[in-house]
């Protein structure tokens, strides 16, 4: 893997985010972090291969070819995967054949989700939910009167129930996408 990582990868400033369109401007290199996506851990460069190549045939990972497979692979180790690399976006272990995501990941990943326009920034999501729950908490410590017309049992209840059901869809939502089966490939 790739030692040199000692630059802040996140993509806050203007020119790093450039360098994340550019990324993120190849469907190969957006398939893959869909890939990694489904994972969001260490996966070898043939099961990378397998699912960018079922992504890219619209299908199933068993009905991948030989052919699609090898083409992808070739193309991802000697081409894109170096370079996610370099951007700090994935570590790549050409040696080993493993893939595994960094911290800058989650920042492409959910600019990646937001252009594509198809998915919930849950990350997001969660954080404004657990900045609510700190509000109601404190609006409960200090009696604000609205809040205090419900007792803090009530308030738990509805807020645990809001949690409960918003993590229900986002993995009702989110569990299809799995190693048996592809959803549709990130639009180009």
């Amino acid at each position: 893997m790739s030692s040199d990582h000692s630059k802040s990868h996140r993509f806050a400033d203007a020119s790093r985010q450039n360098e994340l369109f550019d990324l993120l401007a190849n469907r190969r290199r957006r398939c893959v972090i869909h890939a990694l996506r489904t994972t969001e851990e260490a996966i070898d460069l043939g099961t990378v291969s397998e699912l960018v190549a079922a992504r890219e045939n619209g299908g199933v990972v068993a009905n991948v070819s030989h052919e699609e497979r090898k083409s992808v692979y070739t193309s991802l180790q000697q081409h894109h995967l170096p370079k996610m690399d370099d951007w700090g976006v994935i570590q790549f272990d050409k040696e080993r054949g493993i893939v595994a995501p960094t911290e800058a990941f989650t920042d492409a990943r959910i600019h990646l989700e937001v252009l594509q326009g198809r998915e919930f920034p849950w990350s997001l999501f969660y954080v404004g939910y657990g900045i609510v729950g700190v509000a109601i908490a404190l609006a409960l410590g200090v009696s604000a009167p609205l809040i205090a017309a419900l007792p803090a049992p009530v308030w738990i209840g509805l807020y645990g129930v809001g949690l409960s059901l918003a993590a229900g869809y986002h993995y009702a939502k989110t569990s299809r996408l799995r190693f048996e089966t592809v959803d549709r490939p990130p639009k180009t």
